[in-house]
């Protein structure tokens, strides 16, 4: 039981860090910067992608003890696009990459709470 929390716990850790990662690039853009303009580019990718590994461990480890039931692969396709959500933030319109991070967290939110297809 101490380790489901254990895992509980490295998995909102890892959706805090991304989430200030992609909330920090989101505002960055929002207020008319470009890519380049970022002096700390590459310490916003290492947070974001050390939250993303630690998302899909604490998240995976937890699933193991569910069997994998569908909701579950639809939080790792969830997964897929907050990764990728870090490269859209600076070619999308800054006004939808700035809306982008809070609206894949509530997905990802309402998959866990509704359970669909469990």
């Amino acid at each position: 039981m101490e380790m489901i929390l254990f895992y509980r716990l490295l998995h909102h850790t890892g959706l805090v860090l991304v989430v200030f990662a992609l909330g920090g690039v989101a505002l960055h853009r929002f207020r008319g910067g470009h890519r380049n303009d970022l002096e700390v580019r590459r310490f916003v990718a290492l947070v974001h992608g050390v939250g993303m590994m630690l998302l899909l461990v604490g998240g995976l480890m937890q699933a193991m003890d569910l069997g994998f039931p569908i909701w579950v692969w639809l939080k790792l396709l969830v997964w897929l696009f907050m990764g990728l959500a870090l490269a859209l933030a600076y070619r999308l319109p800054a006004q939808l990459a700035y809306w982008l991070t809070p609206l894949l967290a509530l997905i990802a939110i309402g998959i866990v709470l509704y359970k669909p297809f469990y």
